[in-house]
């Protein structure tokens, strides 16, 4: 018996000559079964790359149908591990994302109006209970670290217990940059839900990136071994 294939039901690959041609070959190849996916979340991504609309699986099944003579046909569930934010149902955004969402994009608007980039973010608990907000302030307090994220990772680090801060989501109108990124992963925070993604703020922001330091390295392997060694065992 061999490994049954799954057709697409959105996108080029769902045209009917396309899957009518799937089953000619796979049923020439010997394999056993065709499924269609169903209940898969089409991200916005893939919905703004296929446009046109997305045929329910049996649909998408009576195509080859004809041709499939000695194939099964079904339905299946498609679970995969994903990092879209979108696609992983348990980091689905919810209303109650979008609600503490809109709050991050008020502080941004404080942040904005106090002469600071637009940038704000909130940290809540496991219950959504609000912990903490901040805003940019890396003008008026001429320090370039000033990021609301950084500012709320090093609150949580200091301020939470590892059990705590592991339940907690951040909200932010951004998604955070590569700095707060460790920072936040650092204080070992569970969950960051952003509004604007990387692309779309360059899209706003064009030429925002900064080229990366050139790092050379290692060297005087003993001498620096000797500082290190034996700290962390």
């Amino acid at each position: 018996m061999k490994i049954g294939v799954n057709l697409p039901n959105f996108g080029p690959g769902c045209d009917p000559g396309v899957l009518r041609s799937w089953a000619q070959t796979l049923g020439d190849l010997g394999f056993d079964l065709l499924m269609v996916s169903d209940h898969v979340v089409i991200t916005p991504d893939v919905a703004e790359r296929y446009p046109a609309p997305v045929d329910e699986p049996f649909t998408t099944l009576s195509w080859p149908a004809g041709l499939a003579t000695r194939l099964r046909l079904g339905t299946a569930v498609l679970i995969a591990p994903s990092t879209h934010p979108h696609q992983n149902g348990a980091d689905m955004i919810t209303s109650d994302d979008h609600t503490l969402l809109r709050r991050a994009i008020a502080l941004a608007a404080q942040a904005r109006a106090a002469g600071n980039p637009p940038f704000g973010s909130l940290l809540t608990g496991p219950d959504g209970t609000v912990l903490a907000e901040e805003h940019n302030t890396t003008l008026t307090d001429q320090d370039i670290t000033a990021h609301p994220e950084l500012k709320l990772a090093r609150w949580a680090a200091r301020e939470l217990d590892a059990a705590t801060a592991a339940g907690t989501t951040m909200y932010t109108n951004c998604r955070p940059c590569e700095m707060c990124e460790a920072v936040i992963r650092q204080a070992g925070l569970q969950r960051v839900v952003f509004a604007l993604s990387d692309e779309q703020l360059l899209d706003i922001r064009p030429g925002s990136g900064r080229p990366p330091v050139p790092q050379v390295g290692p060297a005087l392997l003993d001498e620096a071994r000797a500082v290190v060694e034996g700290y962390y065992r």
